[in-house]
């Protein structure tokens, strides 16, 4: 949506998408590439008809400009200023564990090849696909990490430091089923840094599969939210499952925790609006309803908002 309205606003001359694929360059279909542009929307029919592949690049155009779709190992010819915009996404379709894939080498290996392509960056920005729940919130220390490789790209060519390094072993422990050790790791990291609300929320997600009880894990949950409000998010994850368990006061009380630390989604309204209707609650519902349908509901993307 974002680049849509760029691309309107007449911002960049051409787009260039490097895209998130782990097969070869041989393995391209551009009849493929161009059903997935249609089935998301992303082109119109007459920009996706018009798609070519050469050399693992598809080229065609995108609201009026040129359009590239690069695949990771080919190269990129840019020339003149360009504007890098970085999405956590791509790293999840790529990432496949710690063991086949750790996380930070995929990180240097990815940055390393697009400094190699020496492109006349003049600004950079970052993206966690979070609050639309595209990627798992498990990965959002990462933002931290591009924030200081893009500003210190010579990192890429020392060791890590140590805080990364110990991440990274926490992040591989529980692959070895050593979840008490990850913990005590975990616990080490948030003394030292109390404020990093990624340890809080590790030490949640660990907790969750050691002996300590729901109770701790949930407090190390409300500790992340605190210091960042995306964490509540994961309450929308668990209101299901007391919804299914036969909890359906819990579902609430946790829909309500993420609408509180996050009260200008209007999803996570409407999601505590639905099941307070469900449970009868409707006095309450009712104002949380009101505030959704006075917002201004995109006519492109949310035309039959207001009507449902």
């Amino acid at each position: 949506m974002t680049l849509d309205a760029a691309l309107k606003a007449g911002f960049f001359s051409a787009v260039y998408w490097i895209m998130p694929t782990p097969g070869d360059i041989e393995e391209l279909s551009v009849e493929i590439f161009r059903s997935q542009m249609l089935q998301s929307n992303t082109l119109s029919t007459e920009e996706a008809h018009s798609l070519t592949l050469r050399n693992g690049i598809f080229s065609g155009t995108v609201r009026g400009v040129p359009f590239h779709a690069v695949h990771p190992q080919a190269d990129v010819k840019l020339s003149g200023p360009a504007v890098l915009h970085f999405d956590l996404s791509y790293l999840s379709a790529l990432y496949k564990g710690e063991i086949k894939t750790p996380i930070f080498s995929l990180v240097y290996q990815t940055l390393k090849h697009l400094r190699d392509q020496q492109i006349e960056t003049v600004s950079a920005s970052f993206s966690y696909s979070q609050i639309i729940r595209e990627v798992a919130l498990g990965s959002r220390f990462l933002g931290d990490v591009f924030e200081q490789l893009f500003a210190q790209p010579q990192r890429l060519d020392v060791n890590m430091p140590v805080a990364w390094t110990q991440r990274a072993n926490a992040l591989y422990l529980p692959n070895m089923m050593m979840y008490d050790e990850a913990r005590k790791l975990l616990l080490q990291m948030a003394d030292a840094q109390p404020d990093d609300a990624s340890l809080h929320y590790a030490l949640y997600m660990v907790s969750r599969e050691t002996n300590a009880n729901r109770s701790v894990a949930l407090r190390h949950l409300a500790d992340a939210v605190q210091r960042d409000p995306v964490y509540a998010y994961e309450y929308l994850s668990l209101a299901p499952v007391a919804r299914e368990k036969g909890f359906p006061d819990e579902a609430l009380r946790v829909l309500s925790l993420a609408n509180q630390a996050n009260p200008d989604n209007p999803f996570i309204s409407l999601a505590l609006a639905r099941d307070l209707i469900a449970a009868g609650q409707t006095d309450t519902a009712v104002p949380l309803v009101e505030n959704l349908l006075a917002l201004n509901w995109s006519k492109d993307y949310f035309p039959n908002m207001p009507s449902f």
